[in-house]
């Protein structure tokens, strides 16, 4: 330790290297708080240049203070000006769309869930437009895990996500032009497969029309010879609003939009048929629950033979490429319709021809008969119970004679011949009938006509027969007897089979007259 001085003593001069020596250290602590704050600064100004340099957008929060550093660069980006994005209004310029998604993921993060933050988001520049940004920030967090300040990235991807929208809408495109090329092809081959049935071809049509244009269901409507349009196929929709459907055709008036469709013969396209005045079937309403409808009409030379019909039970409108995609199947229903009307013609003059071809060659086989039989009147009547039978599909053919007040049976041919041999003629029973009113009698069902019409024909229903036609023999207009054919199912007897049997009836009664006339000339 140092000696202490004594009073009155002299001080002495230091020399000037002992000065230095004892100033020395306080100079270097100078030096040395001079130099870290020089460092300090340099390392602030080196950051600040990196920000600056960087293509991202850098920002950071102080949390304690609230205080929002923002980089030229991303001012540049959004921008803004200096203070005019604060930490405050950051989030009023997230899309209201993206805002949710947004503040979840910086919640997640600050709760310590995520190991680091990454967004993306559209946030609104100084122009009120909005940009797409990926956003990706870290934090220093203190002991106890709460983030204190926060230091984020900020890159433009506009670019990138609306070229990513422009690439998923082409390819949207194309998968929904290649389904639907794939459905029209499918409903082509149906068409091919079925030219003489309809129905199948026109469910294919409502159903992938429906499952396309993205309806609750779909339904054809066409026209009948009464001028209204009924049910001929629909969809996926419940079975009461079928019985309703099918239960009540469409009149072509403003009223229903199938009525409209088919009224104006053009497309109708009612985004909500409740805010519609001019819709008034609400019955149709109700049990469909449909709000948006699409009718489309099928055009056939201008004359519209149908209407397809697509309801949404939502209010949502039809695109136009929906539109256009059903209108295509409309088509493919009017060359389905127009194939199996065109097929049926056919078959109708095919059958005409090979009816009339048949009568022909049974006129001519019973004029032969007859002929070759002048005096022997029964092989003509068992060769025309025959035929007639035979060539109308019949169950069996019989020939009644009369005999006064009644009816006897001359000839028959079937594997069940007639129980009863006499009947009175009168009109409780078919044949009695036919030659009482000495007109064709054609009873479609006996068993629905028996009690009320026919009850003497107790014998034909017993053994089961349905549809019977029978036809009086005539000479001067009085009958001399009835040619009867009947089936055992419910179908009835077409005109040109009537007319038919009507001739054999015809030659039946010339062959009776020319047996009659030669026994006279006999005699």
């Amino acid at each position: 330790m140092p000696k202490a001085k004594r009073p009155g003593a002299i001080k002495r001069r230091l020399s000037p290297g002992a000065v230095r020596r004892r100033t020395a250290p306080a100079k270097r602590a100078a030096v040395g708080s001079a130099d870290a704050a020089s460092r300090a600064s340099a390392v602030e100004i080196r950051n600040r240049l990196i920000l600056s340099a960087v293509a991202e957008g850098i920002y950071e929060w102080t949390v304690g203070s609230n205080e929002l550093y923002i980089s030229p660069r991303l001012r540049q980006m959004l921008g803004f000006r200096v203070g005019k994005l604060t930490s405050e209004s950051w989030n009023d310029h997230v899309h209201p769309e993206d805002a949710a998604l947004y503040r979840k993921a910086v919640v997640e993060y600050f709760k310590g869930r995520t190991k680091s933050f990454a967004c993306e988001y559209r946030l609104r520049d100084a122009k009120g437009r909005y940009r797409w940004v990926g956003d990706r920030a870290n934090a220093v967090r203190d002991r106890k895990g709460r983030v204190i300040r926060y230091l984020g990235a900020v890159t433009d991807i506009t670019e990138r996500i609306e070229t990513n929208h422009v690439l998923e809408a082409r390819t949207r495109d194309l998968s929904e032009a290649l389904e639907w090329q794939t459905a029209t092809s499918e409903v082509l081959n149906v068409i091919s497969r079925s030219t003489t049935d309809l129905q199948p071809v026109l469910d294919a049509i409502v159903a992938t029309a429906a499952r396309l244009s993205h309806a609750e269901w779909a339904a054809i409507f066409k026209r009948a010879p009464d001028g209204r349009y009924h049910l001929a196929a629909a969809s996926a929709t419940d079975d009461e609003n079928i019985r309703f459907l099918r239960a009540n055709p469409v009149t072509p008036t403003r009223g229903s939009m199938t009525g409209r469709t088919a009224l104006e013969g053009k497309t109708i396209h009612v985004h909500d048929v409740l805010e519609d005045p001019e819709y008034t079937w609400l019955a149709s309403q109700e049990k469909g629950r449909q709000r948006t409808v699409l009718g489309v009409p099928l055009l056939r030379e201008g004359t519209v033979i149908g209407v397809i019909t697509l309801p949404r039970n939502v209010v949502r409108p039809f695109t136009e490429s929906e539109i256009e995609l059903v209108t295509t199947f409309a088509d493919q229903a009017v060359i389905a319709i127009e194939n199996v009307r065109l097929f049926e013609e056919v078959q109708a003059r095919n059958r005409d021809l090979t009816e009339a071809l048949e009568q022909q060659t049974a006129t001519s086989d019973i004029l032969r008969i007859i002929s070759t039989s002048p005096n022997d009147l029964q092989p003509v009547l068992d060769a025309v119970a025959k035929d007639a039978a035979q060539r109308r599909a019949a169950e069996d053919g019989h020939i009644w004679q009369r005999d006064g007040a009644e009816l006897y049976v001359a000839a028959s041919w079937g594997a069940r011949p007639a129980r009863r041999r006499r009947l009175a003629i009168g009109r409780r029973s078919v044949v009695g009938r036919a030659a009482h009113d000495r007109a064709p009698v054609h009873v479609e069902d006996l068993a629905e006509a028996f009690d009320t019409e026919f009850p003497d024909s107790r014998v034909m229903k017993e053994g089961g027969f349905r549809t019977i036609l029978a036809v009086p023999l005539l000479r001067k207009g009085e009958a001399i007897g009835v040619i009867m054919i009947r089936r055992l199912e419910v179908r009835p007897f077409s005109d040109t089979q009537i007319a038919l049997l009507q001739t054999f009836a015809d030659q039946a009664v010339i062959a009776i007259e020319n047996t009659r006339l030669f026994r006279e000339l006999e005699a």
